[in-house]
């Protein structure tokens, strides 16, 4: 399904905030990640992330709950995500990178190399978060049919 941001990056689309992870799934090797979610109102949301280049996971537990998704063209990233400890580049190298000179220096031969890249940020209310860099992401959304659709 096609997917929107608004202005500063976060997914424009219904059943996000709130939700619950129910599953998750990475297969290094193919390189590829994959979160479902579920919203309080049966919306059932898949997200698959394919040629994954980096990846990275703090403070997830089972039944996460989602506040915020920010989806930004490789290039488009804005500079409050630079050094923001939970969201963006930031999130995505930490432990592996804490000089500022060294992290920008990274995303620009990121950005040589893969210009058509998505990075993605998944903020967990109460803790935890995701961040990962891939080539391509698909999101598609599962609605509940109500007992008036179902007769």
């Amino acid at each position: 399904m096609n997917f929107s941001t608004d202005d500063r990056g976060r997914l424009a689309l219904g059943g996000i905030h709130d939700s619950t992870i129910t599953q998750f799934s990475l297969d290094a090797a193919a390189k590829r990640i994959g979160i479902q979610c579920l919203s309080d109102a049966g919306i059932i949301t898949d997200f698959a992330a394919t040629s994954l280049y980096t990846l990275n996971i703090s403070a997830l537990w089972e039944g996460s709950v989602i506040s915020d998704i920010f989806v930004w063209d490789f290039t488009d990233v804005p500079d409050d995500y630079l050094f923001d400890p939970e969201i963006g580049w930031r999130h995505l190298f930490e432990g592996r990178i804490d000089d500022r000179n060294q992290l920008l220096a990274q995303i620009e031969r990121y950005k040589e190399r893969l210009p058509k890249a998505k990075l993605v940020s998944i903020g967990c209310s109460y803790g935890g978060n995701i961040s990962f860099l891939c080539q391509e992401l698909r999101i598609e959304q599962t609605h509940p049919v109500s007992s008036s659709q179902a007769s």
